[in-house]
C-alpha cells in the first residue's frame, strides 16, 4: 500500500508530494531457541516505510496544477498496482483546495487538519481527521528510531527531507506537558510534514498510533 502525503502550503508557502510505501516486515526477534513460550514474537509484523517519491512544486504553481500532479501520481501503474491512500493536509487552506481535490477524481483521500491537542479524532459532518501535531511527530520519532524508513539519497530532495526530519524537535516542558518545535522556525517543513502525515496513517491503520495515543493517556 502506498500513503500519498500531500502537504497544501499557503499561496506564498511550499507545498510538498511524499509517496511512502508500507511493507510490512517480521519484527527483528527476540526469540529465544527452544523457548517455547516465547514462539508467538516471531509472528509479530512492523511496517517499514520505503519513500518513493519526494517532490515540492515551485513557489507560484497553482492549486490547480498541483491538484493535476496528484492525480498523475495516484494515476501511475505501480501505485494503482497495490493501492494507495492519499492525506491531504487541509491546515493552512481549509476545504477549498480540498474540494479541488475530490472534484479532479482522486480516489482514497484522507484530509487531515493538524491540532495542538491530545486525541485524533474523527469528524463525521466534514469527513475531517483531527490529528495532533504531536501524534505525527511520536510516529516520525519511532519509524525512524527503528530504522524503518529507507530511501535512497539520491532521490531527488532527499537531502531537504533528511534535514527536515532531523530538525524536528521534541520537548518535555519540567510540568511534563508536551511542547514540540518545528524546524519552520528557520527552514520549511513542507517535504517533513508531508511524509510525516503519510506515515501517521499508515501505522494508524495499522494500529500501532492509536496505542501511542493510549499509552499517553495512561501516563
Amino acid at each position: 500500500m502506498y500513503y500519498i502525503g500531500f502537504d497544501i502550503g499557503k499561496v506564498n508557502d511550499y507545498s510538498a508530494f511524499v509517496s511512502a510505501l508500507q511493507i510490512p516486515i517480521p519484527e527483528p526477534s527476540k526469540f529465544v531457541e527452544g523457548d517455547p513460550a516465547r514462539d508467538d514474537e516471531r509472528l509479530r509484523l512492523i511496517n517499514q516505510y520505503r519513500i518513493r517519491q519526494i517532490e515540492r512544486p515551485e513557489l507560484g504553481v497553482s492549486y490547480y496544477d498541483q491538484v493535476d500532479r496528484l492525480v498523475e501520481i495516484t494515476s501511475h501503474p505501480d501505485i494503482r498496482a497495490v493501492g494507495f491512500c492519499v492525506v491531504v493536509d487541509v491546515t493552512g487552506v481549509g476545504r477549498a483546495v480540498l474540494e479541488m481535490v475530490e472534484e479532479a477524481g482522486v480516489q482514497n483521500i484522507v484530509p487531515v487538519l493538524i491540532t495542538s491537542g491530545n486525541d485524533v479524532t474523527f469528524d463525521e459532518e466534514t469527513g475531517i481527521w483531527h490529528v495532533p501535531k504531536k501524534e505525527i511527530i511520536s510516529v516520525l520519532q519511532v519509524v525512524i528510531q527503528g530504522r524503518r524508513m529507507k530511501f535512497s539519497k539520491h532521490l531527488p530532495l532527499a537531502g531537504t527531507f533528511e534535514k527536515e526530519l532531523l530538525a524536528f524537535k521534541a520537548k518535555v516542558t519540567k510540568k511534563g506537558n508536551d511542547q514540540y518545535e518545528a524546524w519552520r522556525a528557520r527552514d520549511h517543513d513542507d517535504i517533513g510534514l508531508a511524509g510525516g502525515i503519510a506515515l501517521w496513517k499508515g501505522e494508524y491503520d495499522s494500529g500501532f498510533s492509536r496505542t501511542f495515543t493510549q499509552a499517553r493517556a495512561e501516563q
